[in-house]
């Protein structure tokens, strides 16, 4: 008896977890493959974005780049397309770097949800993060900038966060990165995860607020896929990744509730709503 309740327990403990977690809409794990992942622009000739899958992993090469219309594009499309005015989504990236810049000179990278068509320079259509890589002394940092772009006379919109301090290890280190955006609110969340779910980094704004027109101009923000883009800011510097997955969520909440490790106070809620069910079941 104890050991049935304890299953039920567990059971519904993980049911109210997936609840809260959002929809998933789909999943790439690269067992064998890029399993999706392929090039929506690809105009960068001194390199190719998409690498090889090896080993559940894909290599991804994202460049800041010297000429903001010699871009490269590469995700898995979402399966419909999703505008700035109307949609909430989210996107989960587990991954490690195997390559990051080494001088104070920071390299630039877009990662996000992208569109096309007219997406074919490295600030139109996007909505997500801008990293930015350094390194001094022995120690990476990384600053994590939400990042957005339509297609019309506003001014592409940058908001900078922190630059923030990953150690010297960050190049093998296993790491995720959750993008989220509410299309109600028009709220754009980034954060960066540790592989236990440990929040490392954070920037969050309304767009309403932060973005002259964002709400005449919304309609513009079109997105079709999930992935990474070069970006023209210091000018030829790579940035290399290695994909263990990448997850589309149709909610803003979905990718950072998956990435984020559940607070105590959650749990134990959850343990004692089950609890309860379980007792008036027996009554």
């Amino acid at each position: 008896m104890f050991r049935s309740q304890a299953v039920l327990i567990s059971a519904g403990i993980l049911g109210l977890a997936e609840v809260g977690s959002g929809a998933l809409v789909w999943e790439s794990t690269f067992d064998s493959s890029a399993d999706g992942v392929v090039n929506a622009v690809n105009l960068n000739t001194n390199k190719e974005m998409i690498g090889p899958a090896s080993g559940g992993r894909l290599q991804i090469t994202s460049w800041d780049i010297t000429d903001y219309t010699q871009v490269d594009k590469a995700g898995r499309p979402l399966g419909a397309d999703l505008t700035g005015g109307n949609n909430s989504f989210s996107g989960l990236y587990k991954f490690e770097w195997t390559q990051l810049e080494q001088t104070q000179n920071q390299a630039w990278e877009a990662v996000g949800f992208i569109g096309t068509p007219y997406g074919d320079f490295s600030t139109r259509r996007f909505m997500g993060t801008t990293l930015r890589h350094q390194k001094f002394n022995n120690d990476y940092y990384v600053g994590v900038d939400l990042f957005a772009a339509g297609w019309g006379n506003t001014s592409p919109f940058t908001l900078s966060g922190n630059n923030f301090y990953l150690g010297p290890n960050a190049v093998g280190t296993d790491y995720q990165l959750a993008i989220g955006y509410n299309g109600a609110t028009h709220v754009l969340d980034v954060a960066l995860y540790s592989a236990s779910g440990t929040e490392i980094a954070r920037t969050t704004g309304d767009l309403d607020i932060a973005y002259p027109g964002f709400a005449t101009e919304s309609p513009s923000f079109l997105f079709n896929y999930l992935g990474w883009s070069d970006y023209n800011a210091t000018g030829d510097q790579p940035t290399v990744w290695s994909v263990d997955s990448l997850a589309y969520y149709n909610d803003a909440a979905g990718a950072h509730n998956a990435a984020a490790v559940p607070e105590p106070t959650a749990i134990v809620s959850s343990m004692i709503a089950v609890g309860a069910l379980l007792r008036r079941r027996r009554s």
